[in-house]
C-alpha cells in the first residue's frame, strides 16, 4: 500500500517556511509534518509527499525524510477566495493508480493500521456524527446560495436530520476505481459551483465535498469501510479522540486537528516527541526556523536557544509580601531560578534523559526513583488553602479546600526556562512522604507500600497498575522524581 501526504502552500510571494497551517507557530507546523512522516516510515518504509514547488524546497532544506517528493501544479490560484483548502488533497487522490493511504500531515500513526483496515475498499479515520450540526448548517447554507448538487446526494442530505461524514484525516483504500469515481464527483461539483463557492467563502464546505460525498457514495455502493475508530455517534467535538500528551509509550493514533493544534501542551509534545524519535531532524528544524526569525515557544539549551524568563512568581511575592508562606515559596523559587540559570544545560539533559526513559518503557514498576534533589518541597496548611495564598483557580480550589495534607513543589524546568510551581495532594503526596523516609525505591515497592497503607486505613479500593503508572509518569515528567 502506497503512503502519501499533501502540503500546499498558499503563501503568495512569501517563503513557505513561515506557514503556520493553523498551528501556534511555523516551527510547530514543520515539526508536526516531520513526526507524521517519521512514524509512517517506521511502519510502511516509504512515504511520498505531494506539494507545490516552493514547499519542496523548504521540505528539502528542513531535511524531513520523504522518500519521494512530487511537485503538483500551482492550480489553487484559480480558486482564490473559495476557501477550498482540501482541493490539493483531492488532486493527490486523483494521481493514485494503486491501493494507497493518504495521511494528513498533522496525523500521527503510533501503531500501524490493522490488516483488516488496510484491506478495506475504503479507509477513513471515523464516522463523524454531526451533533453540532456543522455539516447540516453548511449544507443548507450552500443550498441557500444556489449550489448545484447531484440530486441523489441532495435528496439523502435533505432527508437526514443529522448528517454523517467520513473524517478524512486518513483516506484511501483498495478500491481505486471507486476512489476515482469519488474524485470525479468532486471535480464536477467544484466546476459547476466555483463562482457560488467564492461567494460563500466558508471553510466548512470542504467537509461537504471531501467527507460527506465520500460517506454517501460509500453507502450507495455498499463499500466496506475500514475505520481507525469505530462508533456510530462520535462527536464532531472530537472529545472522544485520545489526546495523550504524557510521556507514556504511544499507541493508536493522534490527529491534531482544529483547536488541538493551537494548545501550548500540543506544542511542547510535538517538540519533545520529535526530539525523542529523531534528535537530528528535530535540532535541524529548530535551528533552521530560528535562523529565519521563527522563535520557538520553549527553550533548547543544547542549541543555545533560550526564552525570556517569566516574572510571574516574583510578581506574586511582591503582591503578597505580608504572607509568610508566599514569601517562603517565593524564596525557594528564587533559589531554584538562580540554580537553573547557572546549570540550565545540565538540567535540560537530565530532563531529556528521564523523558526518553518514560517513552521507551511500557512498565515502570521495576524502575528505582528518588526525589529530585534540585526541587524544593514546602508543606502548606489547610488555612493556607482557605486564604488561597497560591492563587488557585476556582475549580482547583474547590477540589483541595478539604484536603489537609498538601505541599507545593518548586522544580526547575529547563524547557520552559523557569521553575514550575506545582501543588501535590493525595497519592502524589503519599509517594513523596514515602521517598522522604527511604530516599529511593522502585515504583513496585512504592505501589505495594501504598496498598498496605490503604488496607491499614480500611480503604478497600484497589490501586490499578495503569493508574499508578500514570501518577508515576506525571511525577517524573514534572521533574519532581528522577530515576536513581
Amino acid at each position: 500500500m502506497k503512503i502519501v501526504q499533501t502540503y500546499y502552500s498558499y503563501a503568495d510571494n512569501k517563503n513557505p517556511i513561515y506557514d503556520t497551517a493553523g498551528f501556534l507557530t511555523a516551527d510547530m507546523n514543520w515539526k508536526s509534518m516531520a513526526v507524521s512522516c517519521l512514524l509512517l516510515k517506521k511502519h510502511y518504509g516509504s512515504v511520498t509527499l505531494y506539494c507545490n514547488g516552493s514547499v519542496k524546497e523548504i521540505v528539502s532544506e528542513l531535511k524531513i525524510p520523504y522518500d519521494e517528493i512530487v511537485v503538483i501544479p500551482d492550480f489553487m490560484q484559480e480558486y482564490k477566495g473559495c476557501n477550498l483548502w482540501a482541493l490539493p488533497k483531492i488532486y493527490t487522490y486523483s494521481q493514485q493508480k494503486t491501493p494507497f493511504l493518504h495521511v494528513d500531515c498533522d496525523w500521527f500513526m503510533f501503531d500501524r493500521l490493522s490488516t483488516q483496515i488496510e484491506k478495506s475498499d475504503v479507509i477513513g479515520q471515523n464516522i463523524e456524527y454531526d451533533d453540532q450540526f456543522y455539516n447540516k448548517r453548511t449544507f443548507e447554507k450552500m443550498l441557500s446560495y444556489g449550489c448545484e448538487f447531484p440530486l441523489w446526494i441532495k435528496d439523502i442530505a435533505e432527508s437526514s436530520s443529522i448528517l454523517r461524514v467520513i473524517n478524512a484525516g486518513v483516506l484511501g483504500g483498495q478500491d481505486i476505481s471507486f476512489i476515482q469515481e469519488y474524485v470525479e464527483l468532486i471535480k464536477k461539483f467544484i466546476h459547476a459551483n466555483v463562482d457560488t463557492l467564492r461567494k460563500i467563502n466558508d471553510g466548512f464546505v470542504n467537509s461537504i465535498y471531501e467527507q460527506l460525498f465520500l460517506y454517501i457514495l460509500s453507502q450507495k455502493h455498499r463499500k466496506e469501510i475500514g475505520l481507525c475508530t469505530v462508533g456510530d455517534k462520535l462527536s464532531t467535538k472530537f472529545d472522544w479522540l485520545p489526546m495523550d500528551f504524557s510521556c507514556s509509550p504511544k499507541t493508536g493514533y493522534m490527529h491534531m486537528l482544529a483547536g488541538i493544534k493551537r494548545q501550548f501542551k500540543s506544542y511542547v509534545f510535538v517538540s519533545q516527541y520529535l526530539h525523542y524519535i529523531n534528535p537530528t531532524v528535530s535540532n535541524h528544524i529548530t535551528k533552521y526556523c530560528y535562523e529565519h526569525n521563527i522563535s520557538p515557544l520553549i527553550n533548547f539549551p543544547e542549541l543555545g536557544i533560550f526564552l525570556e524568563k517569566s516574572k510571574s512568581m516574583q510578581q506574586l511575592a511582591k503582591e503578597n509580601n505580608n504572607e509568610s508562606k508566599v514569601h517562603e515559596i517565593s524564596t525557594a523559587y528564587d533559589e531554584i531560578n538562580i540554580k537553573l540559570s547557572k546549570d540550565i544545560l545540565e538540567i535540560f539533559q537530565e530532563q531529556s534523559k528521564c523523558r526518553d526513559l518514560l517513552w521507551s518503557n511500557i512498565s515502570l514498576l521495576e524502575k528505582k526513583v528518588m526525589i529530585n534533589p534540585k526541587c524544593k518541597i514546602i508543606s502548606i496548611s489547610h488555612e493556607d488553602i482557605i486564604r488561597n495564598v497560591l492563587h488557585l483557580d476556582d475549580n482547583i480550589l474547590r477540589k483541595v479546600t478539604n484536603i489537609k495534607d498538601l505541599a507545593v513543589v518548586i522544580t526547575p524546568d529547563a524547557t520552559l526556562g523557569q521553575p514550575q510551581k506545582l501543588l501535590l495532594a493525595g497519592v502524589k503526596m503519599q509517594i513523596i512522604w514515602y521517598l522522604q523516609n527511604v530516599k529511593n525505591a522502585t515504583f513496585k515497592e512504592i505501589k505495594n507500600c501504598l496498598e498496605v497503607k490503604q488496607q491499614g486505613e480500611g480503604i478497600s479500593k484497589k490501586l490499578y497498575e495503569k493508574d499508578v503508572d500514570r501518577v508515576f509518569r506525571s511525577l517524573v515528567y514534572s521533574n519532581i522524581l528522577v530515576f536513581s
